[in-house]
């Protein structure tokens, strides 16, 4: 019986090293996936009260509104029962990976692909979430600010704008984050040193 034939040790360490690496962001993601995903299904509604009138002279009344928009948010629980499926997904795909199962690649990929759908979905939701309530929004942030400025705010302009595009800019950011995270996953699952090493491992476990 022939040996399996074993890569360069140099191709092998880098593979082993891709895929420890690989494993490690895919159980991050997935873990904090499902922990995330359990919470939002888990967490009872929050007791608020977006009314303008009521809060105008509250300093937490906009953070208390931005969280009752989000809860309201007619995806929340449809994106939160698929974030909870996808997550699971991706420990399947970490777990491949480690049980040194030929179809790792084909996991990973269906894992990644899956998520990032998941997380364009996600990003648009918080994107609409600050579009549609920003008749409610601006007057809590623009009272918020002035409560923080005090005196000053008399002498210099409030903008509420800039915070809702903060906002925006900050949901937009994690999304990238996620989606570039995904795209290394999927070209490190299928580097020629990963793919060589997994063959190796398997070989050698007979």
């Amino acid at each position: 019986m022939s040996l399996p034939s074993i890569p360069d040790p140099a191709v092998l360490r880098r593979g082993r090293r891709g895929m420890l690496l690989l494993m490690l962001v895919l159980s991050t993601f997935g873990a904090c996936g499902l922990t995330g995903s359990v919470g939002a299904l888990s967490a009872p509604p929050p007791a608020l009260d977006s009314s303008v009138e009521q809060a105008a002279g509250d300093g937490e009344a906009a953070s208390r509104a931005l969280v009752e928009a989000f809860w309201e948010a007619p995806a929340r629980k449809a994106l939160a029962v698929a974030n909870l499926l996808l997550s699971a997904l991706l420990l399947v795909a970490s777990g491949s990976w480690a049980l040194l199962r030929a179809s790792a690649p084909w996991w990973t990929r269906q894992a990644v692909a899956a998520n990032a759908l998941w997380t364009l979905a996600d990003a648009g939701q918080q994107l609409w979430v600050l579009h549609e309530g920003r008749d409610v929004l601006l007057p809590l942030l623009e009272a918020e600010l002035r409560a923080q400025l005090g005196e000053q705010a008399a002498q210099q302009p409030v903008h509420g704008e800039y915070v809702l595009i903060g906002y925006a800019l900050l949901a937009l950011l994690w999304g990238g984050l996620r989606l570039g995270a995904y795209v290394w996953a999927w070209r490190r699952a299928h580097a020629e040193e990963v793919l060589a090493a997994l063959r190796a491992f398997r070989g050698l476990r007979g």
